[in-house]
This record gives structure tokens, C-alpha cells and sequence, in this order.
């Protein structure tokens, strides 16, 4: 696969995604809501992202899959079995890049400034007020994400990159596309960062589950950790201001994903 046509698929995802979007806001508008309201409303609403990101990336991963004439799709998506300690180490090492992955973003925000706007949506996607919402928030950013976002770009994109160039390129192209379908600047870096550890993942297991558990866990500390039970600036406790990640954390954390990593290497050499 060229370098053209990974982009190519990812474009179509997000922009698939988008047109899933404004499909849903023009329902709000048939109820009566101005375009900048549905749209707003749209952007808050884990429903919409979770079908939007299903919907496109599905089709876009389903595409990808048939250019695998004869070849399953748990095989062409390497979606191989793996131990539940791999597992288990990728997602607590994503569980504790959360931090400095933040802390990432917050640096390029006070680089280059923050979209107040786009930061209120999220703190209000994120937000819980009941059961419901509990479930539609775990369901969209810690389930759907994880699977459409790892099964395109590090299941179909990087390996179909690999074929075509030497690894380490295809590693750093799969992370440069996974940062731009990011967008916006700040998190764009850090989904290229994420994206660079998810790859290597990938390519050191030859399956995609343990970058799976990992992104998912990235996904779910700011979800599942309530700021009355543990506050973390920036992660699960908002404000207008740029907050910064307190550095003992940052360090401490860092230090904790890459035991973890480490271990996760010493275990797929072992396993050999």
C-alpha cells in the first residue's frame, strides 16, 4: 500500500464520519434547531460520535478488508490472540500514558494557543449525569474509538505500509495520518505520539489487540476517574485556563508506561 492510498482511506473515514455528522444535525434541524445549535449539539453528543465513527471507519475498514482477496478478515485486520499479561501490560501502560499525553497537549496549547469552544465540547461529551450517559460515553470513546481507530490504521494502514516501505517509514507515516485525522494541533502531536507507540506495538506483537487495550485505557482514564475520587488537572478536571498536569505525575506515570512497555517486550521475547 502507497502512501496515497493509506491517506485515501483515512480521508473517507473522516470524512464519512463528518457527513454521518451533519446527516444527525440536520435532524435536529428538522426539530427546530438553527444549524450552529444541531451542530453544537452534534459535537456533544456520544451517540452521534460513536454511530459516526462506527458507520465510516466500518466502511472504510470493510473496503480495506476486500483488497485481501482469500484472506480472512481476523487475519488481515491481525487480529491474533494474545496473552492476557500482554493485555494487561498495554493497558496499564495506557492507563499511565494518559498523563503525559495530556500534559503533551497542554504545552502545545500554551504554544499556540486553545479553541475554548472545541474544549467545551469536549468536557461536555465527556460529562456523566447518569446512567445513561455513563453508558453511551464508555461505549463511544472507550469501545468504538479504539476498535475503528486501531482495526484502520495500525489492523489495515501500517502493515499494508510496511509492504510497500521499511518499517520504521511506515511507522511514522501510520502516525502522521492517525495525527492529522486528529485535526486540531495540540491533539494532533499527541495522537501522533500515541500513534508511534501503538505502531511499534503492533509491528513487536503482530497482533492488533494489545495497542487495542492500550488505547482504550488512554481513552478511559478521563472517563472512568472522577475528579472526587482522584483530580487531575487537564484529564478529568477542566477550566478556561490551560492546566497543567501536576510533574511528579507526569514523571511518575511516564515512568509506569514505560515499565510496562518494557515488560510487554521482555514477554513477546520470552514468548519466542
Amino acid at each position: 500500500m502507497r502512501w496515497h492510498a493509506a491517506l485515501g482511506y483515512v480521508v473517507l473515514a473522516t470524512l464519512g464520519a463528518l457527513g454521518v455528522q451533519l446527516v444527525a444535525a440536520g435532524v435536529r434541524m428538522l426539530r427546530g434547531a438553527s444549524f450552529g445549535e444541531a451542530a453544537a449539539a452534534v459535537m456533544r453528543d456520544p451517540l452521534s460520535l460513536g454511530l459516526a465513527q462506527l458507520l465510516a471507519f466500518g466502511a472504510a475498514i470493510l473496503w480495506g478488508v476486500r483488497g485481501h482477496d482469500g484472506v480472512p478478515a481476523r487475519e488481515a485486520l491481525a487480529l491474533r490472540p494474545t496473552s492476557w499479561t500482554t493485555l494487561g501490560l498495554a493497558a496499564l501502560a495506557g492507563a499511565a500514558l494518559q498523563l503525559p499525553l495530556a500534559e503533551v497537549g497542554n504545552l502545545v496549547h500554551e504554544l499556540i494557543g486553545r479553541d475554548l469552544r472545541h474544549a467545551h465540547a469536549v468536557r461536555d461529551l465527556l460529562r456523566i449525569d447518569g446512567a445513561l450517559d455513563g453508558v453511551l460515553v464508555v461505549l463511544a470513546v472507550v469501545v468504538i474509538a479504539p476498535v475503528v481507530e486501531e482495526l484502520l490504521f495500525r489492523g489495515l494502514l501500517l502493515p499494508g505500509l510496511a509492504r510497500a516501505y521499511d518499517e520504521r517509514v511506515a511507522l511514522v507515516l501510520s502516525a502522521l495520518f492517525f495525527g492529522l485525522m486528529h485535526g486540531r494541533p495540540a491533539a494532533a502531536v499527541v495522537a501522533f505520539l500515541a500513534g508511534l507507540v501503538l505502531g511499534a506495538i503492533r509491528l513487536r506483537t503482530r497482533s492488533v489487540l494489545p495497542g487495542l487495550a492500550l488505547h482504550a485505557m488512554v481513552n478511559a482514564v478521563p472517563v472512568l476517574v472522577p475528579p472526587e475520587l482522584f483530580a487531575i488537572p487537564s484529564v478529568n478536571v477542566f477550566a478556561d485556563e490551560v492546566l497543567h498536569v501536576p510533574l511528579p505525575l507526569v514523571l511518575g506515570s511516564a515512568a509506569l508506561a514505560a515499565a510496562a512497555l518494557a515488560a510487554l517486550v521482555w514477554l513477546d521475547d520470552a514468548d519466542e
